[in-house]
């Protein structure tokens, strides 16, 4: 009996490893690949199955595991990818998101709390409120707040601040006692 199991699992294609060539988008379900797989055999139209809320883009040339459903090929799905070239190195517990074609573009959570971002620019989107709770909130460099259009700066209305003089009983002030 065992030899006979043996015998029809050997005729079941098991899963392997494959290259993506390329993948498309659809309307609904996961998206479609293009991928190579063991001795340059070609496959179209494969799923592929990523954690629901999460989706990545995957490059030409990514490695990926492939599991044919059934054991046919013409049945099969991709169930993991891998793309180390710019993978954010994590300690024990730590989780990342990092772009897979692009250097210092990452999302990091670290032990003690901490979230890292790195990033050329960071835009958030909200319809009504953005909110910051924070003992501190600290700048490297200037604010720019937009009013009606125009733009503000705090380092220019801080300097504007600091060396204001005013006409006071007939003559010119010096600038304020102290300065922000």
């Amino acid at each position: 009996m065992r030899r006979e199991i043996s015998r029809a699992l050997s005729g079941m294609r098991q899963a392997f490893r494959g290259v993506v060539g390329s993948y498309r988008h659809r309307a609904a379900g996961p998206m479609l690949a293009r991928a190579e797989g063991l001795a340059d055999e070609q496959l179209v139209d494969v799923e592929i199955m990523q954690q629901a809320g999460l989706v990545s883009g995957l490059p030409a040339g990514t490695p990926v595991i492939v599991l044919p459903i059934g054991g046919k090929t013409a049945q099969s799905v991709i169930i993991a990818s891998e793309h180390g070239t710019y993978r954010v190195q994590v300690a024990p517990g730590e989780v990342a998101l990092y772009h897979l074609t692009e250097p210092n573009c990452s999302v990091h959570l670290k032990a003690g709390r901490i979230v890292e971002l790195k990033c050329d620019k960071f835009e958030i989107s909200a319809d009504t409120e953005v909110t910051i709770t924070a003992p501190i909130l600290r700048v490297s460099d200037d604010i720019e707040v937009r009013s009606a259009g125009a733009p503000y700066s705090v380092n220019a209305f801080l300097a504007a601040y600091n060396g204001h003089k005013h006409t006071e009983t007939g003559s010119i002030t010096t600038g304020p006692d102290s300065t922000v």
